[in-house]
């Protein structure tokens, strides 16, 4: 299991942010990209959540403070893994 969720980390730096836990709740419940994003606080500072549209595309993000920040062009989510699209998504921030 540590080897499994090391890689996972590995792949996605900030995922070391969070407890084994939290991880596996994520991993588990990954399908669905919206069910993330409790979680996104945890790997993003003062990140508070993101905007879907159909397709489960992100198209933006709101700070804590409801700052929105549009993204140049919507981020996919579909089948992608976890960590790959949170990569992306830390791109996009950037």
């Amino acid at each position: 299991m540590d080897t499994y969720l090391g890689k996972k980390k590995e792949k996605f730096a900030r995922l070391y942010f969070l407890s084994n836990d939290d991880l596996l709740e994520i991993l588990s419940k990954a399908k669905d990209p919206r069910n993330v994003q409790p979680f996104l606080k945890k790997v993003f500072e003062n990140m508070n959540e993101v905007e879907f549209i159909e397709g489960n595309k992100i198209v933006s993000m709101y700070s804590v403070e409801n700052e929105k920040v549009d993204f140049v062009r919507p981020l996919e989510t579909n089948n992608k893994n976890v960590e790959d699209w949170l990569c992306e998504l830390e791109g996009m921030m950037m």
